[in-house]
Order: structure tokens, then C-alpha cells, then sequence
């Protein structure tokens, strides 16, 4: 399960943790659960001016590039909304996509933010280089 911070740490550099993530996910090693809102959220955060700017793509980069995500995660229904969970809204939908999808483990940069589910509900929250480092 992958949040949203880590797309964008990875589009800002090929050579960190979170661009290793998305590599495993590119060669089938890892599949992450994703629900079309949280989906949604990665497009539009992605598609913001300031990081398109920033990471030097173009609108059309992105659309293939979230094209190639979409083969590559495991879609899943909302079948129970968990809300209000957190205080960010847009991380309830990541918890909401990880309990839905049956995900153990939400891989962001914002370990902080998912403390309160931080282990419980069978689902605990990693920063992309400490799930590396579990993977290896």
C-alpha cells in the first residue's frame, strides 16, 4: 500500500528508497492495493504544476506514467469506510484502501501520521527505506 508521498519522492529521485519501491512494483515483486478515490489523490497530486516543474515532466509523462501504475496495483472496492480516522482526511484513504485491499503494510514517508493504526488491525505503517531493509 503505497502513499501518495512516496509517488512523489520517487518521481523527485531515481535513486532513493521510494524509486526502489516502484521498481519491485514495475517488476511484479511487490503489488500494492489501491482503491480508484486514493487513485485519484495520486493523480492529482502528481499533476500539481509545482511537481511537474519540478521533476521535469510533462503532462503527458505523468498520464503514462500513472498508466503504467494502474496495470501494475491490485484494485480494490471500499466496501467499509473508516472515517474519521486521522486527522489528515486524505490519509484516512490510504488506511480505508490498506483495510479494504487487505494490506498488512502502508509504505510512507509520514510513519508519524499512521500511528495511531501504527499495528493494530493487522496493518503498521513503514517509511520506504525501512521496508527495504525488512525486504532484503
Amino acid at each position: 500500500m503505497l502513499d501518495t508521498n512516496v509517488l512523489v519522492a520517487a518521481l523527485r529521485s531515481q535513486r532513493g528508497a521510494s524509486a526502489f519501491i516502484l521498481k519491485a512494483v514495475e517488476e511484479g515483486k511487490l503489488k500494492p492495493v489501491c482503491t480508484v478515490p486514493l487513485f485519484l489523490e495520486y493523480e492529482a497530486v502528481l499533476r500539481r504544476k509545482e511537481h511537474s516543474s519540478e521533476f521535469g515532466y510533462t503532462q503527458a509523462n505523468i498520464s503514462m506514467f500513472l498508466t503504467g501504475l494502474a496495470k501494475r496495483i491490485e484494485t480494490t472496492e471500499v466496501n467499509f469506510l473508516y472515517r474519521p480516522l486521522l486527522k489528515d482526511t486524505d490519509d484516512d484513504k490510504v488506511v480505508e484502501a490498506a483495510l479494504n485491499g487487505g494490506a498488512r503494510t502502508i509504505v510512507t514517508h509520514n510513519v508519524k501520521d499512521f500511528r495511531p493504526f501504527d499495528g493494530k488491525l493487522l496493518l503498521e505503517a513503514q517509511t520506504p527505506a525501512s521496508l527495504l531493509e525488512n525486504y532484503r
